[in-house]
C-alpha cells in the first residue's frame, strides 16, 4: 500500500488486472493490452461488425492471464438486452461468442460465469476455464440489481466466490456529496 500513482492509460474504460501483470481496457469500442508501467496500450481486438458486433466491452481477465471475459454488443444500443458474452485470446485477438445473452461478465473461482441480464438481473451459469465454454444452462441469481448504460451491472465477485452487489434500478435524482467525519453532508 502506498506509493507513487501511476497512470496506466490516458482514456479507455471498464478495464481488468489479471495474472502476469495482464491489463486490458476498452476505447472506442475496441480492446487494448496495457502494460504495468503504464506506456501506450496496443489495440488487441476491434468489434466484427461484419458479424453483427458493434462494440466489445466489460473485459475481465481469466485465471492464467492469456484469457478475458467480455460482452459484445450487437445492436448498437448501449443497452443490456444487447450483448452477449464473449471471450478474447489475450495473445492472437481472436474473440468468441460464447452462446448467451448477458453483459458483465465475472468470472467465479467455485467455476461458474456470473452476469448481468436487463430488467437489473444477475445471472449465473457454470463454466469450464479448460475448455473456455459455458458448460450448463444460466440460472437467476439476484434480483433488482442497479444496472446503468452500456450494460454496467452492480456487482463484483471474488476468487473465492464472495458476491458484493448494489440492489435498485437507477434513479434519476442522485447527488454526489461529500460527507465529514461526523456524517452530514456537505453540498
Amino acid at each position: 500500500a502506498g506509493g507513487t500513482a501511476l497512470v496506466l492509460s490516458d482514456s479507455g474504460t471498464a478495464g481488468s488486472w489479471g495474472d502476469r501483470n495482464t491489463l486490458i481496457y476498452t476505447w472506442a469500442s475496441s480492446l487494448f493490452l496495457g502494460t504495468p508501467d503504464g506506456r501506450d496500450g496496443k489495440l488487441l481486438a476491434r468489434p466484427d461488425t461484419a458479424a453483427g458486433v458493434y462494440r466489445i466491452a466489460w473485459p475481465e481477465v481469466l485465471p492464467g492471464g492469456e484469457f478475458a471475459l467480455v460482452a459484445l454488443d450487437r445492436r448498437r444500443a448501449l443497452v443490456p438486452d444487447s450483448m452477449r458474452l464473449g471471450i478474447v485470446s489475450l495473445k492472437t485477438g481472436a474473440v468468441e461468442d460464447l452462446g448467451l445473452y448477458g453483459t458483465n461478465p465475472h468470472y467465479s473461482g467455485t467455476g461458474h460465469i456470473v452476469f448481468g441480464r436487463a430488467p437489473n438481473l444477475v445471472f449465473v451459469a457454470p463454466f469450464s476455464l479448460r475448455k473456455r465454454a459455458i458448460t450448463g444452462p444460466a440460472v437467476l441469481l439476484l434480483q433488482n440489481i442497479w444496472q446503468g448504460g452500456g450494460g454496467a451491472t452492480g456487482f463484483t465477485i471474488s476468487s473465492n466466490g464472495a458476491l458484493a452487489y448494489h440492489e435498485g434500478a437507477p434513479t434519476a435524482a442522485q447527488d454526489l456529496v461529500i460527507v465529514d467525519r461526523s456524517g452530514a453532508a456537505q453540498r
